[in-house]
């Protein structure tokens, strides 16, 4: 697979991210103008929050497939860094603000008493989440099947969750309506805490796995390696390691090659290995690769 053809699908799955990102902020500025204009309630909220981190989640993923699109892989590793740095920093202000609207929820909570207004035109608001994001799953589903690109893959597995979590939130918004049940209220609340905390959580554990050393790709370092195994017969391939850091995978090998290979030969393998490592993801930033002569090459290839 050639650079050129991978930047190409690349450039045509922003586009797809886009409208991802359209559908997306449409829906949170809807929903808090509701919440703002309207009528406020818990379970809007909740939603509210789901929307929002995920606008912005999808806004940095945007912006770093976008640079890649663009000079395919040679753009600074700060940009990684700091979408990396920038997503947790989202995460812990999610956190901390949604986190306090829930506590402070549950530490009042009676059963006698909703906390806001609730109508079942209200859910007119969450119906039209669901339609954003079943559009935006259906888009990214097309363009996956076409492009193949694992990054689109990942948002339209996301745009599934999205829609139900839409589901989930519509159901509560006329359950609560036509009974006036705080219990109900909670009960919701509750189940779409657990999709905004859902991001959330998946977002700060890639960082803390990158803090310790632990955010090794254990499926990706083996197809690297059964890859590298599989197409070059006479290298022997010591050591594949694959890290992820933000959207994107970092790569190093380390393969044994018979001494006398020359410069020239051992520039052409390296490109060589660098077109069938890039085969297994089009995420993949940047790969070292450490060649090194092996000792009795002849006798054991002979």
């Amino acid at each position: 697979m050639k650079y050129g053809s991978i930047s190409s699908r690349l450039r045509e799955a922003v586009g797809g991210f886009k409208i991802s990102l359209s559908l997306s902020l449409s829906g949170t500025v809807i929903e808090g103008m509701v919440l703002t204009f309207f009528a406020y309630n818990i379970v809007l909220l909740a939603d509210f929050a789901h929307w929002l981190i995920d606008t912005i989640l999808e806004a940095l993923f945007v912006t770093s497939l976008s640079y890649a699109s663009k000079s395919y892989r040679r753009f600074p590793l700060g940009i990684i860094m700091l979408e990396s740095i920038l997503v947790t920093l989202v995460a812990l202000v999610m956190i901390g603000v949604y986190g306090y609207f829930f506590v402070n929820y549950f530490a009042s909570y009676t059963p006698q008493e909703l906390s806001g207004e609730y109508h079942p035109a209200l859910a007119l608001v969450t119906v039209l989440g669901g339609v954003f994001t079943a559009i935006a799953m259906k888009i990214q589903k097309k363009r996956y099947e076409r492009l193949g690109l694992k990054a689109i893959k990942i948002d339209y597995l996301h745009a599934v969750i999205d829609t139900f979590a839409a589901a989930v939130a519509t159901t509560g918004m006329l359950t609560i309506s036509y009974t006036g049940n705080p219990g109900y209220e909670a009960l919701f609340t509750a189940l779409l805490t657990l999709f905004v905390f859902h991001g959330i959580v998946e977002v700060l554990r890639d960082t803390f796995k990158t803090i310790i050393g632990r955010n090794v790709e254990v499926e990706l370092r083996l197809k690297i390696f059964e890859k590298l195994v599989r197409c070059l017969e006479r290298v022997h391939v010591k050591f594949v390691d694959a890290r992820r850091i933000g959207s994107f995978y970092i790569v190093s090998i380390h393969v044994e090659v018979n001494p006398k290979t020359t410069i020239e030969e051992a520039y052409k393998l390296r490109n060589q290995m660098i077109d069938l490592i890039r085969e297994e993801s089009d995420l993949i930033y940047h790969i070292d690769v450490y060649m090194s002569p092996r000792r009795r090459f002849k006798k054991k290839y002979k």
